[in-house]
């Protein structure tokens, strides 16, 4: 799934544990707003392989999101966009129905 609310990819804690993927301690503080308006800074990030529907294969870091957050499986934002494509295209047909989405709140630089 895309969310061109963001410039950041997620991943569902869930799909983390299940793929055994390799925790990172997030190395940058960004803080996110939560669907009910709490702010929250992601802990940690992985970096994962995706494959395309011409079995390409793309590497993109994830920020793994908070335990209570309704998402399940991964969401590339904008940085991802730009530089491959939108996800339906690259990967399968665009989704129908609606799509939960997280933005940042704001941005600091350190």
């Amino acid at each position: 799934m895309e969310d061109t609310g963001t410039r950041v990819n997620w991943i569902s804690p869930r799909l983390v544990t299940e793929l055994r993927y390799e925790l990172q301690d997030a190395s940058d503080q960004p803080v996110f707003e939560d669907f009910s308006g709490n702010e929250f800074t992601p802990k940690y990030t992985v970096s994962i392989p995706l494959v395309g529907k011409t079995r390409e294969t793309w590497y993109t870091d994830c920020y793994v999101g908070p335990d209570y957050i309704p998402l399940d499986g991964v969401i590339v934002g904008t940085g991802f966009i730009q530089s491959t494509g939108h996800a339906h295209t690259v990967f399968y047909d665009k989704p129908e129905g609606p799509a939960l989405i997280m933005m940042q709140k704001k941005v600091t630089v350190g």
